[in-house]
């Protein structure tokens, strides 16, 4: 039998979208080892990154994150955000 589930509104897809980005990001900080990538362990090969500056970045590009997939959502070309 096939699993119905309730049908998004676009501002619901686009935060669920951004939940799941940063959500993603954090659980690949939080792999090690990964070599050469930065972890809450080590920097790995980035002298110019730690793990403090990679979760603030997450979640500076939370909002972007939302605000391109609703764009997506709607159709919109991809240079419409260069």
């Amino acid at each position: 039998m096939p699993v119905h589930r309730p049908v998004l509104d676009a501002r619901s897809a686009a935060l669920q979208v951004a939940r799941l980005a940063v959500r993603s990001l954090y659980v690949e900080l939080s792999l090690y080892p990964k070599p050469g990538l930065v972890s809450f362990v080590d920097s790995g090969s980035h002298h110019d990154m730690n793990a403090v500056m990679l979760m603030r970045s997450l979640f500076a590009l939370r909002h972007y994150f939302r605000q391109i997939a609703l764009a997506g959502w709607h159709g919109a070309a991809f240079p419409t955000f260069l």
